[in-house]
């Protein structure tokens, strides 16, 4: 999935693939059909959403209330109570150890599950750590380049986790990983 954070939110909720969603469009009425959280309820599925942002949104892209609201399992930066490490929201490396605890937990499990996990350290600004350091003599724009990157590795190194942690268990010849970015 491609384009921008409502193109890929609309896909990976419902299912569906806009081709083109302008910034000035109206994302509420893409959240009026069926989810896949609700349609894999209704199949027997436990429902789990692991997202480092809130869970309670009011405007512009954020309209996904009902969305969530589809999940049986909800963890995000509403739920554990903390607060944000940027604009957006904590520290993805929080969610993803809750991810990995999950996926351990339901390898001793029978009953199907449709897991979705939302990353925040790729947004701006970009979360870092203390192995970052910042070089003497660099633009902003580098220094955000540089940042970027960093941050990148670090997802990449979650990402690596999770499918780690999948190839590991006893549901992976079972699962369909689908990843935006």
């Amino acid at each position: 999935v491609s384009g921008n954070t409502e193109t890929a939110m609309v896909a990976l909720s419902t299912g569906l693939f806009i081709a083109s969603l302008p910034r000035s469009t109206d994302t509420s009425r893409f959240f009026r059909v069926p989810s896949l959280a609700a349609e894999a309820n209704k199949r027997g599925y436990q429902t789990a959403l692991y997202c480092s942002f809130e869970t309670h949104f009011n405007v512009g892209w954020t309209q996904l209330n009902s969305v969530y609201g589809e999940f049986e399992h909800v963890v995000s930066r509403t739920t554990l109570k903390l607060k944000p490490a940027n604009d957006h929201g904590i520290d993805d490396r929080i969610i993803t150890e809750k991810v990995i605890h999950y996926l351990q937990e339901k390898s001793n499990s029978t009953q199907p599950f449709f897991l979705v996990i939302i990353w925040n350290n790729l947004h701006t600004p970009f979360l870092v750590d203390e192995g970052f350091v910042k070089p003497e003599g660099v633009s902003p724009n580098e220094l955000e380049v540089m940042r970027a990157n960093y941050s990148l590795g670090i997802t990449d190194n979650m990402l690596e986790s999770v499918l780690t942690t999948v190839k590991n268990s006893t549901f992976s010849n079972n699962t369909v990983i689908a990843f935006s970015a």
